[in-house]
C-alpha cells in the first residue's frame, strides 16, 4: 500500500471513548470544520481537542482546547507523535461519522497540510466502514493507529451498524 500504513494495532482505546461517552456536550461545541460552505465534513460531528486560532495565520500556533484536559486525550497524541518521531504536535481532534453517513470526497489541500502528516487512531470502527485514499481502500478496526496521504483525494463511508469514531492527529516529521 503506498496511501495508507498501518503503525500500530491493540492501543488501549477504552477509557478515551468512556471519557468522551461522558461528556456528550463536547460534541459540535466548535463546528469549525463542519459548517463551512461545501465542507466535505458536514455530515461529521467533531470534538476539537487542538486547534489553531481562526483568525491567525493556518500554519500555527496549534494550542490545545480545555477538552483535551476533560478528555485526557493528550496522552494518545503524545504518543503518536513519538512513534512516529515527529518534532511538533499539530491540530488534534475526534470526530464522530453516525452509520450511513459519510466525508465527501476531498483532497487537503495548503501550507498546513504540507507541514504536517495525519495519522488516525480508530477509536470505534466496525465491519462496514471504508477509508479510501487514491485508489486505495481500508476498513480500520478499533484500536489501530493509521498514517494517509491526506494530500490525496480521500474519503469515509460509514455502512456500519454504529458510529465511527477516530482521534485525528497531525503531526510534523522533519526530513
Amino acid at each position: 500500500m503506498l496511501n495508507f500504513h498501518r503503525l500500530a494495532q491493540n492501543i488501549a482505546v477504552g477509557p478515551l471513548l468512556a471519557s468522551i461517552a461522558r461528556r456528550p456536550d463536547l460534541w459540535d461545541a466548535d463546528k469549525l470544520r463542519t459548517l463551512f460552505e461545501n465542507s466535505p465534513h458536514a455530515q461529521a460531528q467533531d470534538i476539537i481537542l487542538r486547534f489553531g486560532k481562526p483568525d491567525i495565520n493556518d500554519l500555527y500556533p496549534c494550542e490545545d482546547r480545555s477538552a483535551m484536559a476533560l478528555l485526557g486525550a493528550k496522552s494518545i497524541a503524545l504518543s503518536v507523535m513519538q512513534l512516529a518521531g515527529g518534532s511538533e504536535l499539530g491540530r488534534v481532534l475526534v470526530t464522530r461519522l453516525c452509520p450511513g453517513k459519510r466525508i465527501l470526497p476531498h483532497a487537503d489541500e495548503g501550507a498546513y497540510s504540507e507541514r504536517f502528516d495525519r495519522y488516525h487512531v480508530c477509536l470505534q470502527s466496525l465491519p462496514g466502514v471504508t477509508f479510501r485514499c487514491g485508489g486505495e481502500k481500508i476498513s480500520p478496526a478499533s484500536g489501530e493507529l493509521w498514517w494517509f496521504r491526506n494530500g490525496l483525494e480521500h474519503e469515509i463511508v460509514n455502512n456500519s451498524a454504529d458510529d465511527r469514531i477516530t482521534m485525528i492527529i497531525d503531526v510534523r516529521i522533519d526530513p
